[in-house]
């Protein structure tokens, strides 16, 4: 039974700004969820919400907490893991907090609750996964490597390593005719690379197809969400001109897959923790994701703080067959660790692993405790207390 939960934001500057097609992020924009268990046991949840994803920003995901009453949870104290697993992952958090406009909200808790669970049974979230999923779990994968159309390409790719074929997503702007023609250049350069192109919405359907031919001839394995979110007859039509098209701000969850399949409008899925309501519900979606015969990659949200880059891990350790993984630049983004253990790629060969230990692994730092805002606190039998109301504004 859950005694008390923390709430925080987080709100830590980049070193610097993270572009795309449409937006700007010179921060992140998190909010952590700290479970305490009636034994001890405390859990580490994060939100990281998105307007133009789940219609979720950081207000929104403390007025959805501060709505629901977590001492209605039960079912996840028999002593057995695999009992616990199955009760916390029938509780189906996305609806009780806040539905479809609610999943980053779900995430934090569900993660939160997840850490805690496998540190009550001293396992580690990737074996919770495993089990969600019917997947022996790797050591190791690899990682895409991200390339601004600003950038040097030749050196950006030439910067890649050799001993393995990496994932090569381009980060296009509005020009379809650039993307195209990078994506031409980077096959050239990378002939064994799988290489993906992403628009961030900011594409018209003509310009799409009027390249449709250069983006077959550059080998591409999707263009992820090239148009309007949801634009279900124009993706059907890239689809039929022969276009690869994963979806990411068009899929959070049941509906949106089943609209699509319908549709035909997709090939991939974009699977983020955040968005699809946690690391339970993103092995439900790949599940359904596979039994609807379509390919997904595990995806992350920019300026992860530490639950969910870790909790991500978890997911692409045990999801083996995914197309692409991607996990991030926390060492770039952030100036300070703000986890124990810290974010860790091996660039050299383009291999990334799960954190070691129970839950998801990680802690945060004292230099990151030091920058949170406390926002609200739940305790057993007193409910919800507002903790700070003015700071987050004047540190703003």
């Amino acid at each position: 039974m859950i005694e008390r939960i923390d709430v925080a934001i987080a709100e830590i500057g980049f070193r610097t700004a993270f572009s795309h097609a449409t937006k700007t992020r010179r921060r992140s924009a998190s909010v952590l969820v700290t479970v305490h268990t009636e034994d001890g046991e405390i859990g580490w949840g994060e939100a990281a919400p998105r307007p133009y994803v789940t219609g979720e920003d950081i207000d929104t995901v403390i007025a959805i907490l501060t709505a629901w009453r977590p001492e209605e949870l039960t079912g996840m104290r028999s002593g057995d893991f695999g009992r616990d697993l199955t009760a916390l992952s029938a509780l189906n958090l996305t609806e009780r907090l806040g539905g479809v406009r609610g999943h980053a909200t779900a995430a934090a808790v569900e993660t939160a609750l997840l850490d805690a669970l496998c540190r009550r049974h001293d396992r580690s979230m990737v074996s919770a996964l495993s089990t969600a999923l019917g997947t022996a779990p790797a050591a190791g994968f690899g990682y895409t490597t991200t390339i601004d159309l600003t950038a040097d390409i030749h050196r950006a790719v030439g910067a890649l390593p050799r001993k393995r074929a990496p994932h090569i997503k381009i980060k296009a702007d509005r020009d379809v005719a650039a993307a195209a023609y990078t994506a031409r250049l980077v096959r050239r350069l990378r002939p064994d690379a799988t290489i993906s192109v992403d628009a961030n919405n900011s594409w018209a359907l003509a310009d799409v197809l009027a390249e449709a031919a250069t983006f077959s001839d550059a080998g591409i394995g999707w263009l992820e969400e090239p148009l309007a979110a949801r634009d279900w007859s124009g993706l059907r039509t890239l689809g039929e001109a022969g276009l690869p098209v994963m979806l990411d701000e068009s899929f959070c969850g049941p509906d949106d897959l089943a609209t699509s399949i319908r549709f035909q409008a997709a090939t991939h899925m974009n699977v983020r923790v955040s968005k699809v309501g946690g690391p339970l519900r993103a092995a439900a979606a790949i599940r359904d994701i596979r039994a609807g015969g379509l390919d997904y990659q595990i995806g992350v949200q920019v300026g992860e703080v530490g639950p969910l880059w870790a909790t991500g891990r978890a997911l692409a350790a045990v999801a083996t067959d995914a197309a692409a993984v991607e996990v991030g630049r926390q060492d770039e983004w952030f100036a300070q660790p703000l986890t124990s253990p810290g974010y860790h790629v091996d660039r050299e060969h383009g291999l990334a692993a799960p954190v070691v230990g129970s839950g998801h692994g990680v802690r945060p730092t004292a230099w990151l405790s030091s920058q949170l805002t406390p926002a609200v606190g739940w305790t057993l039998g007193d409910g919800w207390t507002t903790l700070s109301t003015n700071s987050r504004k004047a540190a703003r």
